[in-house]
């Protein structure tokens, strides 16, 4: 590719459709559909490694409690998802946080192809959400042993990294705690960089050890151990307001206060997790203030 050219990982492009059966637009279709009925406060956008999270425990656990959107595509490259994210997905909704996972699939283009085109996802989100906070997570080393791909894949999340230190609304977090040992192999005892569907439960699991997003614990949702809500309103009930929907949200709030009630009481009932009675005061997930 010489100077002039575009290059390919920051230009816009759908993905072809090469087995002839519409999945992909379909999909898109779909999250544009979505983003006009859901209000997310954190929206999750990327390729299969984003698109498996919502199958495992950790997303409905930690993450839905979040209202959560999952706008992840199997096979996904940086141009495919500034496509999306281009016309449409991102048109209806005003989540605090995007969650951006892309970059492995960018096959036969260099590291630097890729992290602009991170960098115009980041662009396009920061146009269109100018409130949002856009966190990229690195891209995982690939294969057992010492190869490219894996190199190129380290410089990428050093470029990332580095460009992103100047920009007050986006920050970069190493999903990848040292999977490859001293000798440069990754054993099969951590499958997190060789079977995908490990990996994606792995690092939502990471991720909300991280914390990254830096989301409170459950504020408005905590009950003592007489079953009774310690703050008996939360805030979108006390203001009455969320993007000109007043009564549905309060009808909501309601609704996740009654919710947390009932799972309080079934707790000092014992049937919680199957133990016995509990003395002091749980909480249930993570929560965004709204």
């Amino acid at each position: 590719m010489s100077a002039e050219d575009p290059n390919p990982a920051a230009t816009p492009t759908p993905c072809e459709d090469t087995q002839g059966d519409g999945r992909w637009i379909s999909l898109h279709n779909r999250f544009v559909s979505d983003s006009k009925d859901k209000e997310p406060d954190v929206l999750f956008v990327g390729d299969s490694l984003i698109q498996l999270m919502h199958q495992f425990g950790i997303w409905r656990q930690l993450f839905s409690p979040l209202h959560a959107l999952n706008f992840g595509v199997g096979g996904d490259a940086t141009q495919h998802v500034l496509w999306r994210l281009s016309n449409g997905e991102l048109d209806n909704i005003s989540p605090k946080v995007v969650v951006l996972w892309v970059g492995t699939n960018n096959h036969g283009q260099t590291a630097e192809q890729i992290c602009e085109g991170i960098m115009a996802i980041i662009q396009v989100i920061k146009n269109k959400l100018p409130n949002a906070r856009t966190l990229v997570l690195g891209i995982l080393p690939r294969g057992k042993s010492p190869n490219a791909l894996r190199e190129r894949n380290a410089k990428v999340n050093k470029l990332v990294q580095e460009a992103v230190l100047s920009l007050p609304h986006a920050s970069f977090l190493n999903v990848d705690p040292g999977f490859v040992h001293s000798n440069g192999v990754v054993t099969h005892a951590e499958p997190l960089v060789v079977n995908e569907s490990t990996n994606a439960s792995a690092v939502g699991e990471l991720l909300t050890a991280a914390n990254p997003l830096n989301i409170p614990r459950q504020r408005a949702r905590q009950c003592n151990c007489d079953g009774i809500i310690k703050e008996t309103l939360c805030n979108c009930q006390q203001s009455g307001k969320r993007k000109g929907k007043p009564e549905a949200w309060k009808k909501w709030c309601q609704w996740r206060k009654n919710k947390n009630l009932q799972r309080c009481r079934c707790f000092l009932k014992g049937k919680s997790d199957g133990g016995p009675k509990k003395k002091n005061c749980r909480t249930f997930g993570p929560s965004v203030p709204i």
